[in-house]
């Protein structure tokens, strides 16, 4: 539903100026005498470039703005994980810690999550946008954790830059 969703929202974005074009101009197309086909030494220079109006519906600007907000609260996204730890045993609580530690020693690039979920102590590691990828983990840590699988879960979003993973705090929403 939400793929759907987020399809038509982009189809309407994109669907309004092309519609508005077409009613105003009665044209499909761009005429044959703009600045993107004349030569190199016949560039327009930016003072001279042209006002571009989009008009869109009020209700279509709610939307994205009601679709923005959401996502600023919901910073996660549909992904996978692997379950390495769960059990509702007395100890429960001190040994999910030791298998989150083990697990952090082993493999200090993937993170691991330590969630209660009443009666149940879990440890899931990871961040997979897919499920391949959680597979190729999985093939590394069923070796030290032998019972472990995957698990669909919610997950954080990934870092904008691999070598940056702290640039997703500095970008800014729409106005």
């Amino acid at each position: 539903m939400k793929p759907f969703f987020i399809f038509l929202l982009l189809l309407a974005l994109f669907a309004t100026p092309v519609l508005a074009q077409v009613a105003a101009t009665g044209r499909t197309s761009t005429p044959k005498n703009t600045t993107a086909a004349t030569p190199a030494s016949k560039v327009v220079p930016p003072s001279q470039y042209g006002k571009i109006t989009v008009q869109q519906s009020p209700l279509m600007e709610m939307l994205v703005k009601k679709h923005i907000a959401y996502n600023q609260g919901h910073p996660t996204i549909e992904g996978y994980r692997i379950r390495i730890y769960r059990d509702n045993s007395s100890n429960a609580r001190t040994r999910s810690q030791e298998v989150m530690d083990e697990f952090a020693t082993k493999y200090p690039e993937t993170p691991s999550y330590r969630t209660y979920d009443n009666p149940y102590f879990k440890v899931a590691a990871g961040d997979f946008r897919t499920k391949d990828d959680a597979l190729r983990m999985f093939n590394k840590v069923r070796r030290d954790f032998p019972k472990a699988f995957i698990i669909a879960e919610d997950i954080n979003l990934p870092p904008l830059y691999k070598n940056e993973p702290d640039t997703a705090k500095f970008i800014q929403p729409l106005p």
